[in-house]
């Protein structure tokens, strides 16, 4: 039960940063001073064990897991680039997780090909920012060039920020082999059955 609460904690802070940011970085929300125990929410920007928003987070006893599955991965799984919540206390010895949840923005078929200057590509119909130097491109995707990408063919996975707009800022996208479960993450333009929904913010999954 206090496992499901902290990854359902942690997903909500995921949610609700990504769709506050306006691209790239990331924030700390712990609490407590030097021995508060808080949630940090960012992208992966270095290892020994992970850095997240500038902040060295200790995984020896951390519980990791992607999404919504419980299943507990290894921290090799974790990548540059990966948007992630920590669980954390800190300690006049450090900051030390006890959860990090992994979570993509979107993941599913590329419905339009990448732009020609390959600033953007389109997954699921949501537009998807690529910046140069800062996006990182899977070396599962053949010469790590979204130009590569074949509409309707292809699925990928992507991490990064939802803009006020609903554009995807993308901070890691990765070639996703089949079968995939597609997910996508946003917010809610034009509700048919309820127009109260409009501008909150909605996961919707499919198989």
């Amino acid at each position: 039960m206090m496992s499901s609460l902290f990854r359902k904690i942690a997903l909500l802070f995921v949610v609700g940063f990504l769709t506050s940011s306006c691209g790239g970085g990331g924030g700390d929300v712990a609490s407590g001073g030097i021995s508060g125990t808080g949630i940090g929410v960012g992208e992966i920007t270095g290892f020994g064990s992970i850095i997240v928003a500038e902040t060295r987070y200790g995984t020896d006893d951390a519980i990791i897991t992607f999404g919504d599955d419980p299943t507990p991965r290894l921290e090799s799984e974790l990548k540059l680039g990966m948007v992630v919540a920590v669980l954390a206390t800190k300690s006049s010895t450090g900051t030390e997780a006890s959860r990090v949840v992994a979570e993509e923005v979107v993941k599913g078929l590329v419905t339009a090909p990448a732009a020609a200057d390959e600033s953007s590509i389109e997954v699921l119909k949501q537009i998807v920012i690529v910046e140069p130097g800062k996006t990182i491109i899977d070396n599962s995707i053949p010469n790590r060039d979204i130009k590569q990408l074949q509409a309707g063919v292809d699925s990928v996975e992507v991490y990064g920020y939802v803009k006020d707009n609903g554009v995807i800022v993308a901070t890691r996208i990765e070639l996703e082999p089949a079968p995939v479960k597609y997910t996508v993450r946003g917010f809610v333009k034009a509700p048919a059955a309820d127009p109260g929904l409009a501008g909150t913010v909605l996961e919707i999954g499919a198989l």
